[in-house]
């Protein structure tokens, strides 16, 4: 509060998010050194890094993304649709945030069955029922996203209830092409 009254607003939003990651990261450290495990491992590193890598350029081009559609959205439609757009895209990335989310947990799973010797039939399965799993969860999300965005938003933002959708499905279409990924 004090960073957000006597400096820039926006020093306040990125000196909390600092200072939550560092305690958060700290906290973490502390729990690995004292139950006497590694803190870095080589192997585990570059493992994570293979797969890690390219979903950080990914989601970094999908912000990209969001914010050029809103600048483009600015500058030709007005002020009052940016802020719509930004407000619906916004809902529409809880999806990308929860597809990340458990494929940072299916992904490695996956790998430890395969090299555990799990059979194809097997791993087929899962990864229908996995896509099957998601694929429904998303489709009562989007169902459920036009009555969350009526209670949760003004009356002026009621339009992004049409909009998040859109957005939503075009980030299941984004869960289904990872999978083959």
């Amino acid at each position: 509060i004090l960073l957000d009254v006597f400096s820039a607003p926006y020093i306040a939003r990125v000196f909390s998010s600092v200072v939550a990651a560092a305690a958060t990261g700290g906290v973490s450290l502390v729990f690995i050194y004292l139950r006497g495990r590694n803190l870095f491992d080589r192997k585990a590193t570059v493992y994570a890094l293979k797969i890690s890598v390219p979903l950080i350029l990914h989601a970094l081009a999908g912000i990209l993304l969001v914010r050029i559609n809103q600048v483009i959205i600015l500058k030709v439609v007005g002020a009052d649709a940016a802020g719509i757009y930004a407000y619906a895209s916004n809902f529409g990335q809880i999806i990308s945030t929860l597809f990340l989310a458990c494929n940072a947990a299916f992904v490695p799973w996956l790998y430890k069955a395969l090299d555990a010797g799990m059979d194809a039939r097997s791993v087929n399965l899962t990864i229908r029922f996995y896509i099957n799993l998601f694929s429904i969860g998303t489709a009562a999300f989007i169902l459920l996203l036009p009555t969350a965005i009526g209670l949760l938003s003004d009356p002026s933002y009621r339009e992004s209830s049409y909009i998040a959708p859109i957005i939503a499905m075009g980030f299941l279409v984004n869960f289904y092409y990872t999978i083959p990924v």
